[in-house]
């Protein structure tokens, strides 16, 4: 594991032993939407993470269902940007 994927896990060093195997998917794909939101809008994690969260709440979705269209193309990472 890379430290972008701890710092998106939110691991320390002794935890990272089955940390990824343990996360339910729609855990894995909320940090694999915000790792896309990073590379897309070139931004921290936690600002990744609350414009994830911030769309959901404006759309009343939840997250994981917000992250799975991400992932899937289903929605641009662009809808999540800057108005």
């Amino acid at each position: 594991m890379d430290i972008a994927t701890l710092v998106l896990l939110g691991l320390r060093v002794g935890e990272i032993e089955g940390a990824w195997s343990d996360l339910p998917l729609s855990h894995a794909q909320v940090h694999q939407a915000a790792g896309m939101l990073i590379a897309e809008f070139a931004i921290p994690a936690e600002q990744a993470l609350a414009r994830l969260r911030g769309y959901a709440f404006a759309v009343g979705r939840l997250v994981d269902d917000v992250a799975d269209d991400l992932v899937c193309r289903r929605l641009a990472p662009a809808a999540l940007g800057p108005p």
